[in-house]
């Protein structure tokens, strides 16, 4: 049997392992922290790009992105937002530290349906688990499910335009082929 093999199967149980392990962030690495949440930041916005991408309205795959310049970003500023139908995700500064927002309501379902729905969270959340970052930066993640409103929020962040520090998007349909490799 394959030496690789071997080892697998006398590894302890992920469950048991991963009790074992402590992740623990010093205050003098906050620098290396907020690094990892902007890159599980980015990762969770890909996600939901790719959800987008699955729908069939070229209307509901419309989004905006907008950001805050460094000079004007206070103790708690937003520093990057990307809003979509299914919800609003931030990338905001509070005290120094990042912090990741996403705000949506359960009403939205009706509009992308429940799949994308319950993906969208289950992306937020696996993107953020400690077994897959490299800090504990679980308590960064902070979701508002009951928004009041997402959709007239949305429309109406669309209907702002465009200015210097906002991009409005079309994210393209999905071929059918990416549904394959899931």
């Amino acid at each position: 049997m394959n030496q690789e093999i071997i080892k697998f199967l006398e590894a302890p149980n992920y469950e048991s392992s991963a009790l074992q392990i402590v992740k623990l962030t010093p205050s003098n690495d906050l620098n290396a922290k907020n690094l990892e949440i902007s890159r599980v930041y980015n990762g969770i916005n890909k996600d939901i790009r790719y959800l987008l991408s699955r729908l069939t309205h070229e209307e509901a795959r419309r989004y905006l992105v907008s950001y805050t310049p460094i000079e004007e970003q206070s103790t708690h500023n937003v520093v990057f937002e990307f809003v979509c139908i299914m919800c609003s995700l931030r990338l905001s500064i509070y005290k120094d530290c990042r912090i990741i927002e996403l705000d949506t309501d359960y009403e939205i379902k009706k509009w992308i349906g429940g799949y994308n729905y319950d993906q969208l969270l289950r992306a937020a959340y696996r993107a953020t688990m400690w077994e897959t970052t490299q800090y504990n930066i679980e308590g960064c993640l902070q979701v508002n499910t009951e928004k009041v409103n997402h959709y007239d929020y949305w429309t109406g962040r669309l209907l702002e335009g465009e200015t210097l520090n906002t991009s409005l998007l079309i994210e393209p349909p999905t071929t059918g082929i990416e549904d394959l490799l899931i």
